[in-house]
């Protein structure tokens, strides 16, 4: 189990939403590339990303309910650095998360 690896033991307190969401999309992650067993490298590489994710999401939110003190340039910074990291762990986007444009046009298939 992933959760009690050693290479994926929480340095933030598990219970919290964003710890939460992390671990979510490392388990997501882990069932798409299907991977059987993780090295300690692979655990850390998908942990690094689920981490940058998430404090990209919690900044972008922070900002769109103006309580961000950390400045749009920041934001960017932050949703690119978890955008390559995501795309270093080899997920093809349109798997991912379809094309909210060709959703909102009624095209299922991204």
């Amino acid at each position: 189990m992933l959760a009690r690896s050693p290479a994926f033991a929480p340095k933030i307190d598990g219970r919290l939403a964003p710890a939460k969401r992390a671990k979510t999309l490392v388990a997501q992650w882990v069932e798409q590339l299907g991977i059987e067993t993780a090295d300690a490298a692979m655990l850390a590489r998908l942990r690094r990303a689920a981490e940058l994710v998430v404090v990209a999401e919690v900044a972008r939110a922070n900002a769109l309910r103006g309580t961000g003190d950390a400045g749009l340039d920041n934001l960017v910074r932050l949703e690119r650095l978890a955008e390559i990291a995501v795309r270093r762990l080899g997920i093809d986007r349109q798997k991912r998360e379809p094309d909210t444009l060709a959703l909102l046009n009624g095209d299922r298939h991204g």
